[in-house]
């Protein structure tokens, strides 16, 4: 998925990706490192909801911030 041609499931890789890493589950190689940190920083529009009332088209970098990571990571470990 992370090499889609979905940007959405690209996101979704993303984040399953940093999820195993956060649990030390997965070692990934230098491409798969290097793919993650171009989705970082893409321009690519991924749709995107906030709430029940906001839906809309934002760049992939702006999904996908540090802070929104670590938080999706932190949240996760709950159900682990």
């Amino acid at each position: 998925w992370l090499v889609s041609i979905s940007p959405v499931r690209q996101a979704y890789a993303y984040l399953g990706f940093k999820l195993l890493q956060s649990r030390d589950l997965v070692s990934l190689t230098e491409d798969t490192l290097k793919i993650m940190k171009d989705l970082e920083s893409s321009s690519i529009p991924v749709y995107s909801c906030s709430g029940c009332t906001f839906w809309d088209y934002v760049p992939m970098s702006e999904q996908l911030t540090a802070d929104k990571v670590d938080s999706f990571t932190q949240r996760t470990k709950k159900t682990k």
